[in-house]
């Protein structure tokens, strides 16, 4: 059951992420200049929802339990704590 969730929430992170790319990439390449102030505020709301979803304490508490039962599953709680 741990690693379905740990899977779900750093899928929902990395979502958070990629948003967040998409919008700075409109910002710098099709966006009206006077969309700037509401455009940062998104942004900041993402980078805010992405970190706080990542440092929070149910993520380290899947990794604890995390009982990894593929090399995929391995990699992913390696590469997520070697972040953390």
């Amino acid at each position: 059951m741990s690693m379905n969730e740990l899977r779900q929430l750093l899928g929902q992170v990395s979502d958070l992420n990629a948003a967040e790319a998409l919008m700075s990439w409109d910002q710098e390449t099709q966006m009206p200049p006077a969309a700037a102030p509401v455009r940062g505020q998104q942004l900041a709301t993402l980078a805010g929802l992405g970190h706080t979803m990542f440092t929070a304490p149910r993520l380290g508490e899947l990794l604890d339990a995390a009982q990894p039962g593929s090399d995929a599953d391995r990699r992913l709680v390696t590469v997520t704590t070697a972040r953390l």
